[in-house]
């Protein structure tokens, strides 16, 4: 499963529905990743930070660059 944040605001955590999507995963046993720029993701609130298995830093507005790193299963060097 896959989670990036929500545009729109600069919200760090994942809108209202964050936590809900959180506690679905934790009960299915799922690994939630989401993909994210690294200046986001120090705004990300610790509960959200904790419910993270992994995250990718890439840039999500270059969308071919985001989705190659993504598929990748890698961070690309500090952007």
């Amino acid at each position: 499963m896959t989670m990036s944040e929500v545009s729109g605001g600069g919200s760090a955590d994942v809108g209202n529905a964050g936590p809900f999507l959180a506690a679905a995963a934790e009960r299915l046993g799922l690994r939630l990743h989401g993909a994210t720029h690294r200046e986001v993701h120090a705004g990300y609130t610790p509960w959200l930070v904790r419910a993270l298995a992994g995250v990718c830093f890439t840039d999500l507005t270059d969308p071919d660059r985001a989705l190659a790193d993504m598929e990748a299963g890698r961070s690309p060097a500090p952007i």
